[in-house]
């Protein structure tokens, strides 16, 4: 007596369990089972072609939906502070576009200090009180990115030196500029602040922003989005470890401009000491 299990359950299938008797070389129901097992091959090749007929449907759903809804790929800018080609300014620095001039610059390529050999020291100089100065690198425009990861690691060697540092985003896009400006106050209120572009204002966030330590790395991750509805949106900031969400919405101006750039800013304090800080690993991530 020959017993066969032909239970083919891969696919969902379910044929249960006959016996076969074969006694005396009667062919009749061995023939019977093999025309059984030819039908029950091709039952699983029709239930997996359904199958995947199925799965085929869908993704070509989920990328119509992509495509309408406009979903962006992740794209990361990796180690900007050794990128030629940034942008500067002093007197574009000052409050309304129009402050004083300082001495300023910008050494790329630093071995120390440096996380990974390759960092770059940007330094301010003598001026007339509270003078600044900004750098920035374009990335080239993006009206599909929405959302903003600006990370990096930053050293200074005189702390008490700056009224403030400042780090920023900026998307131009559409007929609007939204700039994701940030500042750690150092010299007067000890807080973050963000820019709200439309009134050209800044908002304390009540998020306590202490003087960093000297001679030591600073990891600063900051984020940002830019709303269905046309908002600034100041999502969170993180400080050597430590997240802060400061969930606060601000409004962009218009702007006939296409860019993406990130942006770092010195502030002279009220006797315009000269100092420096260096940036490492600076990085973008948008989608």
């Amino acid at each position: 007596m020959l017993s066969i299990h032909a239970k083919y359950d891969r696919f969902g299938l379910d044929f249960g369990i006959f016996n076969l008797f074969n006694s005396g070389g009667d062919t009749t129901d061995s023939i019977r089972v093999k025309r059984y097992l030819r039908h029950c091959r091709f039952l699983l090749w029709r239930n997996a072609t359904l199958k995947l007929t199925s799965i085929l449907r869908l993704l070509s759903l989920g990328l119509l939906f992509a495509s309408a809804t406009g979903l962006h790929a992740q794209k990361t800018f990796e180690n900007i502070e050794t990128y030629s080609d940034w942008s500067s300014c002093t007197v574009c620095a000052g409050i309304y576009g129009h402050g004083t001039p300082a001495r300023y610059g910008m050494v790329q390529h630093q071995s120390s200090p440096s996380i990974n050999d390759n960092s770059s020291r940007f330094w301010i100089g003598s001026g007339k009180p509270y003078s600044d100065v900004l750098w920035w690198r374009q990335l080239g425009p993006d009206a599909n990115a929405h959302h903003f990861v600006y990370e990096l690691y930053y050293y200074i060697t005189s702390p008490t030196s700056p009224q403030a540092l400042e780090f920023d985003v900026n998307q131009s896009v559409n007929g609007l500029k939204y700039v994701f400006s940030t500042e750690c106050d150092i010299s007067f209120r000890h807080t973050w602040r963000v820019w709200d572009t439309k009134n050209w204002r800044w908002i304390d966030t009540g998020v306590a922003c202490v003087v960093p330590t000297a001679y030591q790395w600073h990891h600063l991750v900051i984020q940002f989005e830019r709303t269905t509805d046309n908002r600034e949106h100041y999502v969170s900031v993180q400080f050597d470890g430590v997240t802060h969400y400061w969930n606060i919405y601000a409004s962009p101006r218009k702007s006939g401009a296409e860019e993406l750039n990130v942006a770092f800013q010195e502030d002279g304090n009220d006797t315009q000491t000269p100092y420096s800080v260096w940036l490492n690993k600076v990085t973008l991530t948008d989608w």
